[in-house]
């Protein structure tokens, strides 16, 4: 384990290519502008910043926004620590990716959902919402994701973005 990247990541085997998650998806899921939250609190969120405090305790919520010109190195670094590491990698969850609406061409806020099941139990749920670029986390153990899990991201995010050559323009 790492400062940098918990759980065993090692960045010089991560792929960090959204090149195959581009090509098959980018015109469905990506325009040109995300839209801003209509929500009382989804309006206060900050980028890449989670607020524990935003959301009332029983909401077992956190969230943030993510900026258009870094959403694809956010999907993929979901990919990279939910889907390939600990999915298959570690197998420490059940993950379960999805889209909502399962036909993401279909009117209607769009969003790539995650769910991470430890002995058939849903910890949290991660929902990235494409149509207005928020990211939330909500469940049990959501002080999890944001303590642990989100700076990993963060750090996923930096790693992915340093390869500049797919990064759309904001």
């Amino acid at each position: 384990m790492t400062d940098t990247f918990p759980f065993e990541l090692r960045e010089d085997e991560i792929d960090k290519s959204v090149t195959q998650f581009l090509r098959t998806t980018q015109e469905i899921v990506f325009q040109k502008k995300i839209k801003n939250p209509s929500g009382a609190k989804a309006k206060k969120l900050q980028y890449e910043i989670i607020d524990t405090n935003l959301y009332e305790p029983p909401a077992r919520m956190g969230a943030c926004r993510i900026k258009r010109n870094r959403f694809e190195a956010w999907i993929r670094a979901l990919g990279i620590l939910y889907y390939e590491h600990f999915r298959k990698k570690a197998k420490l969850y059940q993950i379960d990716w999805y889209d909502e609406p399962h036909q993401l061409e279909s009117e209607g806020n769009k969003s790539i959902c995650i769910d991470l099941i430890n002995n058939k139990q849903l910890l949290y749920k991660i929902t990235l919402f494409i149509t207005t670029g928020v990211l939330q986390a909500q469940g049990l153990s959501k002080d999890f994701f944001t303590t642990r899990e989100f700076p990993t991201l963060i750090a996923l995010v930096n790693s992915v973005c340093a390869k500049k050559s797919y990064i759309s323009q904001a």
